[in-house]
């Protein structure tokens, strides 16, 4: 029964989370600790019946001290399970009841002897000049002059300020070693971890390695802000952690009728989660949705018309219907070259010629992106055959990818900005193409001058770690593989690198309507 209760107290101490439950809680188990105290009251009688440790017991710490009403939470945070150490006189006191519990198996005791204890205390915080400090914890209980080591050991190097905005402003001074409660019962400890009362937090660090803790004490900037001018993306993005910006530079889950994922969805910052659609040969939406949409005519059919025209007005035609079901981004057009009549997804690519794929997917783009959708043209580069798509290595020579497999992108970027750019599963002489920094750094956006977004293809099987340090800036979708988050942990991945793909992916979302 003790040690039930005991992990009932542990849990009213270290795991509030809402202020009615833990009223609630405290009502319902006010005869349990009724009779937790009964029971180390009879354990005492028992030992002093026995004559086992005499006058080596004082008693339970909750019953050697008194505590003023208004400091009551603040002092049971900081005390926390010290509240039911046993005192007593000597470590060889604490050794013979700690044996006599075990005899009479009932369980563990935890006990704090006064010849072991030495304690000391803080100097004069209230010299630090922070409004709030109430003061040093073991200043603020009353107690027996034989108990000060043991009290000055629990509270002395504690703080109990008035409310979270002191605790932080004292908490921010540097080299701070001490603890800090409000009187409502937040605690931050000197490693940054907040814990109790009126705050729901996870860990937090005020030294550095982290911000969280400054949401208690700000207003969190929104990506609207940014959009309205009240600040800049750079000075909305420099608020985000690194974990932060490596979730955004994953891919999102599916809301309403997508099938391929989101990007963004931050919604602590404003960052909502715009859907991706796949194409190329119209929108493709689940038949199981009930929603049915166009079938255009494939990419291979649209380029025989020669007559881009018609392709900007498809394209418009696709994106109205992207706008009628909430998706934002369309997966096409697909221009990689007719290499060979045995590719799978030729009937996806326009031609064999780079200047008519070119053209006809800068017609495509314009097309879509004058509803505010974003096109993805797609798959850079050298993606040309279906057989062990993800591993295949396309070995080119450098003119036959200046003038043939690469040409029809040049194009289309130049004649259409597009919004969004997806490269391909393949290796290209040796190298993935999202791990590619000549390729997409170097070439796409050096040369050409390509200011958007670059995203993988869906479950490529890259290190994600790797394409943002090539100007990759998102892998896809949510369920893809990533070794990002461990890289950010052991500090190998750098912050600039992140901010500027998420920079880029922010620049995006806002673009859209």
């Amino acid at each position: 029964k003790i040690k039930e209760f005991e992990s009932k107290i542990n849990y009213i101490i270290y795991d509030i989370r809402m202020k009615d439950s833990r009223q609630k809680f405290l009502q319902e188990t006010e005869k349990e600790k009724e009779g937790y105290t009964k029971s180390v009251k009879s354990l005492l009688l028992d030992c002093e019946k026995d004559n086992i440790l005499k006058k080596g017991v004082h008693g339970v710490l909750a019953n050697l001290i008194s505590t003023p009403k208004e400091y009551e939470t603040a002092i049971e945070m900081c005390l926390g399970a010290s509240l039911q150490n046993i005192i007593t006189e000597t470590e060889e006191d604490a050794k013979k009841l700690i044996e006599h519990l075990r005899k009479g198996n009932l369980g563990r005791a935890s006990f704090l002897p006064i010849a072991s204890v030495k304690g000391k205390k803080l100097d004069n915080i209230k010299q630090k000049g922070i409004d709030g400090i109430v003061g040093i914890a073991s200043d603020l209980v009353k107690y027996k002059s034989k108990y000060e080591q043991i009290i000055l050991n629990l509270l002395g190097k504690t703080v109990i300020v008035e409310d979270m905005e002191s605790a932080i402003a004292l908490a921010k001074q540097n080299n701070y070693s001490f603890r800090i409660v409000t009187l409502k019962g937040d605690l931050i400890n000197p490693s940054g971890a907040i814990t109790g009362g009126s705050v729901v937090q996870k860990t937090v660090n005020i030294l550095g390695r982290g911000r969280e803790i400054e949401d208690l004490q700000k207003e969190i900037k929104k990506l609207a802000d940014v959009v309205k001018g009240e600040i800049s993306l750079d000075e909305f993005i420099s608020q985000l952690t690194d974990e932060e910006l490596g979730y955004l530079l994953l891919g999102q889950p599916d809301t309403g009728v997508a099938n391929t994922g989101g990007m963004g969805n931050l919604k602590k910052y404003g960052i909502p989660n715009p859907m991706t659609v796949d194409g190329p040969a119209g929108v493709r939406i689940k038949p199981a949705t009930g929603i049915r949409t166009t079938a255009f005519p494939v990419a291979t059919m649209l380029a025989c018309t020669w007559n881009t025209d018609l392709l900007e007005e498809i394209g418009a035609a696709g994106a109205v219907e992207c706008k009628e079901n909430n998706l934002s981004m369309w997966l096409t057009p697909a221009l990689n070259i007719h290499r060979s009549p045995l590719c799978g997804r030729n009937f996806e690519y326009y031609s064999e010629d780079p200047f008519v794929a070119g053209k006809m997917a800068a017609a495509m783009v314009r097309g879509i992106q004058s509803q505010n959708i974003v096109a993805t043209p797609k798959h850079f580069a050298c993606n040309n055959k279906e057989t062990n798509r993800k591993e295949s290595d396309s070995i080119v020579s450098e003119r036959a990818l200046r003038e043939i497999y690469l040409k029809g992108f040049e194009i289309c970027v130049k004649e259409s900005e597009p919004k969004l750019i997806m490269t391909a599963y393949n290796l290209m002489n040796g190298k993935r193409t999202s791990e590619n920094a000549e390729l997409i750094t170097g070439i796409l956006r050096k040369e050409w001058g390509y200011k958007g977004l670059v995203t993988t293809d869906w479950w490529n099987n890259a290190s994600h770690a790797k394409e943002i340090m090539a100007g990759n800036d998102i892998r896809m979708p949510s369920t893809a593989q990533t070794d990002l988050m461990e890289k950010i942990k052991n500090g190998e991945m750098p912050r600039n690198h992140m901010a500027i793909c998420v920079k880029r992916l922010l620049k995006l979302i806002m673009w859209l309507e």
